[in-house]
């Protein structure tokens, strides 16, 4: 099926080379950089190495490869000091992909928390519930 080859390129791959993911770019504005601690540069705040985030991701019947591949974008794009969780959360979704998607943040070593609702939310009551859940 169309998701199992995406999910076998994105995971065996890491999709950038088959154009599922852009081709990482160099960063404009050198002060980025600084903040980001990439090439060795840290940041010259003390509080900046301090600050942990999570990404809350709410979706609904979302094709399996598409999610695959904004966690490993978010793998690649983000320093994994910054980065406390993914917290996904399944809006009562017809099928039940949480096994891969797991699978997958487990192989890409990303701290990944799935949450399944049992009835649908929507989008608002989706995204208040990963805020009061997220500890990042």
């Amino acid at each position: 099926s169309l998701n199992e080859f995406y999910y076998r390129d994105v995971s065996l791959h890491w999709g950038s080379e088959h154009g599922l993911l852009p081709q990482s770019k160099p960063m404009a504005d050198p002060a980025c950089a600084r903040h980001s601690g990439r090439d060795g540069v840290t940041s010259g705040s003390e509080g900046a190495r301090d600050e942990r985030v999570s990404v809350v991701m709410c979706f609904k019947n979302e094709l399996i490869y598409l999610l695959l591949r904004t966690l490993a974008t978010l793998r690649w794009r983000t320093p994994s000091r910054l980065l406390t969780e993914v917290l996904l959360i399944d809006d009562n979704s017809d099928t039940d992909s949480g096994e891969e998607i797991l699978s997958f943040s487990s192989s890409l070593s990303l701290p990944v928390r799935l949450l399944r609702s049992n009835t649908s939310l929507g989008i608002t009551q989706c995204r208040r519930q990963g805020v009061e859940l997220a500890v990042g």
